[in-house]
């Protein structure tokens, strides 16, 4: 068997749990250091600039917002959620009854209620 000196160095561009602007940096400091000659105009070829694009039509008057009325509802509650019956449910079950109710579900536990759960 030969020893043979391997010249080939790795160098990640991208890091985990890591921001990409600082993996870039650092990718280039150490190609730096291991004096890697770089030709840059291949790597980042100078811009070019349209003069050509068409005006863009933003009016603000315009909501851009798409949602479910469903989603609207349970977004603006019309009652916070109460100690006992919890929250208001969706306005859903009002279409289904006919809107002779409104529904409420209990999400928490008795121990929530800190003078209940005190004995």
């Amino acid at each position: 068997m030969s020893s043979a000196v391997l010249s080939d160095t790795d160098a990640s561009m991208l890091e985990r749990k890591q921001r990409c602007e600082m993996c870039l940096f650092h990718l280039a400091g150490r190609l730096f250091q291991l004096n890697v000659s770089l030709d840059l105009l291949q790597i980042c070829p100078p811009g070019k600039l349209w003069t050509n694009l068409p005006q863009y039509s933003w009016q603000p008057d315009i909501s851009h917002w798409d949602e479910a009325r469903v989603a609207r509802e349970w977004r603006f509650r019309q009652y916070p959620p109460h100690e006992f019956l919890g929250f208001e449910s969706l306005r859903l079950a009002l279409d289904i009854v006919g809107g002779m109710f409104s529904p409420w579900r209990m999400s928490r536990g008795w121990q929530v209620m800190k003078w209940r759960a005190k004995k």
